[in-house]
């Protein structure tokens, strides 16, 4: 029976599912509320602190929207199903901000139901878009005016002994033979003059002939329509005719009246292609320009009522939330300027890429006019300029409705609920001509949980039966080859099913999920890439005592909307590995904040008063000098806590106790190849953990079908540690087991709110083999 010992390297591979002989020893077999690090080790996870107490009830279906303006501001915005004040908005600080509505209109486009699955929002400087997928986008039903039907008649030269006429109806009405010897005659101006005198008497009061150089108008006064015609005896060159359409621009005359519009059909040199142009005069002009527009009787404006709308920050803590002043289309008609694929449809999602807004819909991607975040429709019908907006659809062998749209890499990742696809061309600049999607994996994912991407990689949920695994999607830079790896692999029946939401820290390394069926814990990924090498994969997950609405990152803090008591509190958690105050360590406490207690000498008590109600009872109080339990204390009320005793002089941390537990993989005897040896007795002697910085803790020790015996660490050391204040250990300790490796549970347990961090631990034991290998 030889005594072999082990030494297990750290604890930073969380949970894993996988049988204990094929797991690595540095996972474990459960895992809650703790955070592994590489840096510092096994660490209980950080604790959260109370910021505010929001208005109003919430449901379940609150979306959190984070706003990181700069280093200065920072805003928490939140959508939810209440009519009367569906947006509200805290900084950092909990302090409420004040958001008006332009128009009830404005107020009501941001009410749904379900904000979960209908709102999404996207942040650009002060600018939040918000798209409400319930409210479907339609285009004004005012047309462009359709102008009275006009004649345009331009001399284009005079011409000696010609004969110029012009037919109305097909009725000669006016006609004019040049002089071959009066030179006069051969001005244009001239003919032009004598043209209209003629056809101001063959067509009486009921026309309006107006002349401008060599130009004539003509026009009924009732506006109705007429057939017109000119010909020449110059081979029909000395004089053109418009009526609606000329087949060239030069074919148009250089005067003539403010409003007019012409059709040019086009010829070889420009393929046909059909535009309008409109004469335009400057004020107090008499010349002007005949500049392209948009073709006649079409709608052109957008309803702002029913198009995303905008939530801007228009002065210190005051936001206002408004229709956006969308651009109309200003040239081109339905081929060469149509109308945005989403209008008439849902738009499902809302992003920024490559300095231009997008939208998903259907099929479609639809982004912006380069730098014009509200223009949809091109500069011109003439050509496809490289700044001008992107409507773009999928292509598939089959339908692939887009729901998310995340940019990473210099790419703009869709995705679909059976298929992803990615912009080609990262590097290229982003044009109609040059934008392209190209289908990329094909993985069923979630139609209302963001994908959310960490550096170069972006997760996404994917179903699986009653559980779900988060994928993560990259490139390989070698390879160019596109791949999403099951990060939930070795515990593939961990994660329930249905996230709702992801969120994710990237100076952390850290992601979080958000599940329907587990409403008060969050399933966390912790991993680290060592360059191609991802040295750290670690899942666990982290128990509140109350309801997780939604969830959000900004930088290095985590954001809850929790409901306790059916009471919505805002909380944060700080990521960092910080101390609290001026002590020498962090409290651990969960909504957890600062109060000043009032002392009463007639009664010889203290008493707090916390700024929300609650029911759970399993809270503390550490006094903030020295950071000592505050003992003898008694909950009177849901908001009042009392304790006998003076500790009015400085204030106190009262926040909700938490366990971190977590429970050693099964220990093997391994080979030089690292396969474990199953056949073979190991019986644990001791257990020895190092650590840094910790208080108390306990190992729990539950060997089979035996009681759970508890060996205590106080934290403690005589000669050492000083008297009277909070003090950390760092240290190692060996703990008795004494039981078979085999289906014994050893916990390491920190249920008091005080920090821990386990670096190594290391087992002695013996080991007894019925037979040699041979």
């Amino acid at each position: 029976m030889p005594l072999v010992s082990k030494v297990i390297p750290g604890f930073f591979n969380g949970v894993s599912q996988q049988a204990a002989s094929l797991r690595l020893e540095t996972q474990c077999e459960l895992l809650e509320n703790g955070l592994t690090t590489l840096e510092y080790g096994l660490m209980k996870r950080p604790n959260t602190e109370y910021i505010a107490t929001l208005n109003g009830a919430f449901t379940d279906n609150v979306i959190l929207h984070p706003i990181n303006r700069d280093l200065n501001e920072r805003y928490i915005v939140l959508f939810k199903n209440d009519a009367n004040n569906p947006i509200e908005i805290y900084n950092l600080a909990g302090q409420a901000m004040t958001v008006n509505y332009a128009t009830a209109a404005a107020k009501s486009y941001a009410v749904s139901v379900n904000p979960k699955s209908d709102i999404k929002a996207t942040t650009v400087a002060d600018y939040t878009i918000v798209v409400n997928a319930n409210v479907i986008p339609a285009m004004k039903s005012d047309i462009a005016p359709v102008p009275a039907p006009v004649a345009l008649v331009n001399i284009k030269r005079g011409v000696a002994s010609t004969r110029y006429q012009i037919y109305i109806d097909g009725t000669l009405k006016a006609e004019t033979v040049t002089s071959s010897t009066d030179a006069a005659q051969s001005q244009t101006t001239w003919i032009a003059g004598d043209l209209k005198g003629k056809l101001d008497t063959a067509l009486g009061s009921g026309w309006t002939i107006n002349i401008a150089g060599s130009t004539l108008q003509i026009k009924k006064n009732d506006g109705s329509d007429f057939q017109f015609y000119v010909t020449d005896s110059y081979g029909d060159q000395a004089m053109a005719g418009i009526k609606g359409s000329v087949q060239r621009f030069s074919d148009l005359p250089v005067k003539a009246w403010e409003g007019n519009i012409v059709e040019i059909r086009g010829d070889a040199d420009n393929l046909f292609a059909s535009y309008f142009v409109q004469y335009e005069t400057s004020t107090g002009s008499k010349s002007g320009v005949w500049a392209e527009t948009v073709k006649p009787g079409l709608r052109n404006s957008f309803d702002e009522t029913t198009m995303p709308h905008q939530l801007v920050r228009t002065a210190p803590n005051t936001f206002t939330f408004s229709a956006i002043d969308w651009a109309s289309r200003k040239a081109g008609n339905e081929y060469t300027a149509p109308e945005p694929s989403f209008i008439n449809h849902p738009i499902h999602d809302v992003f920024f890429f490559k300095n231009r807004l997008g939208f998903l819909t259907g099929e479609n991607v639809v982004l912006s006019k380069a730098g014009e975040y509200f223009d949809f429709f091109p500069t011109t019908g003439l050509e496809v300029l490289d700044d001008d907006p992107i409507d773009v659809g999928i292509s598939t062998n089959q339908v692939n409705i887009l729901y998310h749209a995340v940019p990473f890499n210099k790419s703009l990742l869709l995705f679909s609920e059976q298929q992803q696809f990615i912009s080609s061309g990262g590097e290229m600049l982003l044009t109609p001509k040059t934008i392209a999607f190209n289908p990329s994996t094909s993985y069923q994912t979630s139609t209302v949980c963001k994908p959310v991407a960490i550096g170069s990689s972006v997760y996404m949920t994917v179903p699986n039966g009653n559980y779900s695994s988060i994928r993560e999607y990259y490139v390989q830079p070698d390879s160019l080859i596109d791949d999403a790896v099951d990060t939930t692999a070795h515990v593939p029946e961990y994660v329930p099913k249905g996230i709702k939401t992801l969120a994710a820290s990237g100076s952390k390394n850290i992601m979080f999920a958000l599940t329907p069926d587990e409403k008060n814990a969050l399933y966390v990924y912790k991993f680290f890439w060592d360059g191609p090498q991802k040295a750290q994969s670690s899942w666990s997950k982290w128990i509140f005592g109350t309801e997780i609405i939604d969830i959000a990152v900004i930088d290095n803090f985590l954001f809850l909307v929790i409901s306790d008591n059916n009471q919505p509190l805002l909380v944060k958690m700080n990521l960092e590995n910080v101390k609290t105050g001026s002590l020498r360590c962090r409290i651990l406490l969960d909504r957890m904040v600062t109060v000043h207690g009032a002392y009463n000498p007639a009664t010889k008590e203290t008493t707090w008063i916390l700024p929300f109600a609650t029911p759970d009872d399993n809270y503390a109080i550490i006094r903030s000098d020295k950071g000592l339990t505050v003992p003898y204390s008694l909950k009177t009320a849901p908001d009042t806590i009392k304790a006998p005793g003076d500790y009015s002089d400085s204030p106190c941390y009262i926040g909700f106790n938490y366990t971190m537990r977590y429970r050693f993989t099964e220990w093997f005897v391994r080979d030089n190849n690292n396969v474990a040896d199953t056949q073979g007795r190991l019986q644990i002697r001791t257990l020895t953990l190092s650590f840094t910085k910790t208080s108390t803790f306990k190992v729990e020790v539950k060997p089979f079908q035996r009681e759970t015996l508890e060996h205590y660490y106080s934290g403690v050391i005589v000669g050492v540690s000083p008297l009277g204040v909070l003090d950390t250990i760092t240290d190692s300790e060996r703990f008795l087991i004494l039981a078979n490796a085999r289906h014994t549970q050893i916990d390491i347990v920190n249920d008091k709110p005080y920090p821990c961090e386990f670096q190594t631990a290391g087992f002695e034991g013996f080991y007894t083999v019925r037979s040699r290998a041979f």
